[in-house]
């Protein structure tokens, strides 16, 4: 090849390989609704339109679903989703936080997309006289769609995005590290939060029981607390696996009840308040929906209740305690 072939040919390789790249960051899948997908490496069109085809399939029945346009374009931190309507010659769009977790992204973009089709028939729906005049006009297919979707359109506006988890608490707590006494309880708890963005808020109420040996008789420990708190999902593995961190803050009510070996002394019962914060680690293995944790808590404490016992050390929930806490739950 001479040298003017060669010249030729790296100008066409200069001018073709950025439309190469471009394309490259691009993945497109066409049919009843086409899916483009730009500059996100991770993320497959085909998936997403199979999953906006069973979303919308279930919002409109049997009607033929066509024509449908859905882009989906990926900026740093950001996913914009925009819908393209040939019925209600509308374009829609959102634009939403890219998740710590790409777990289950298509799906949230599936469920996205299809909401905001939803949202553009139940304004046709609501337009009243005008709704009537244009379904008259229009072809069967899109009669059957908009009839369809009328009764899902409310419940896709309404969708959150949350994911609420309801979780069975065990606990065992050393506290007052100084003078340890055990106390064990359970509990429920909730946790409520952005769906696959790592963040939840706690709220969570458990009972406690235990019991101190001294010398001159046995005190007895009955409580309730009330906690709330945030959890992030510091570290993950796929979908089954992840360590959790939160910090998390506390009012209880606690009753100290004396019984004295000796049968002259008169033991006494105190109650009062007790309020706590400190910080939680919990490993949590999750299966379909179900979810098992072990969560380790240090906490630091106040407590108005001391209960006093002759020529031994007094016994308080104040002050600092570790707790163990086994959780069981179910994600909702």
């Amino acid at each position: 090849m001479n040298r003017l072939g060669c010249v030729a040919l790296a100008l066409a390789a200069c001018l073709l390989l950025p439309a190469a790249i471009v394309r490259a960051n691009v993945d497109t899948a066409t049919g009843p609704v086409q899916v483009t997908i730009e500059e996100c490496v991770s993320l497959r069109a085909i998936e997403v339109q199979r999953l906006t085809l069973l979303e919308l399939a279930n919002a409109t029945g049997d009607a033929e679903i066509t024509g449908l346009e859905v882009q989906v374009t990926c900026t740093e931190g950001r996913i914009r989703i925009s819908v393209s309507d040939p019925l209600t010659q509308k374009q829609l769009a959102r634009t939403i936080e890219r998740p710590h977790n790409e777990s289950g992204l298509e799906r949230i973009l599936a469920l996205s997309a299809s909401s905001l089709f939803l949202v553009s028939w139940s304004e046709l729906l609501m337009e009243g006289t005008r709704f009537e005049q244009s379904s008259s006009e229009a072809s069967p297919v899109a009669s059957d769609m908009l009839a369809g979707a009328a009764d899902a359109a409310e419940n896709a506006i309404g969708d959150t995005g949350l994911t609420l988890h309801l979780t069975v608490v065990g606990t065992a707590q050393a506290r007052h590290i100084g003078d340890a006494f055990v106390t064990y309880g359970g509990g429920l708890r909730v946790a409520i939060g952005p769906r696959d963005s790592g963040w939840q808020l706690l709220g969570e109420l458990t009972l406690e029981t235990g019991n101190v040996d001294r010398r001159a008789g046995d005190i007895a420990i009955r409580g309730g607390r009330a906690t709330a708190g945030a959890r992030y999902a510091l570290f993950t593995v796929g979908t089954t696996f992840e360590v959790g961190v939160a910090g998390v803050t506390g009012v209880g009510v606690t009753s100290l009840s004396g019984t004295p070996n000796d049968a002259n002394v008169i033991g006494s019962t105190t109650d009062g308040w007790t309020v706590d914060a400190g910080i939680e680690i919990e490993p949590t293995l999750q299966i379909g929906d179900a979810r098992i944790g072990i969560a380790g808590q240090a906490l630091a404490g106040w407590s108005s209740v001391n209960g006093l016992v002759s020529d031994d050390s007094s016994v308080s929930p104040a002050g600092v305690s570790l707790a163990l806490h086994v959780h069981v739950g179910m994600r909702l």
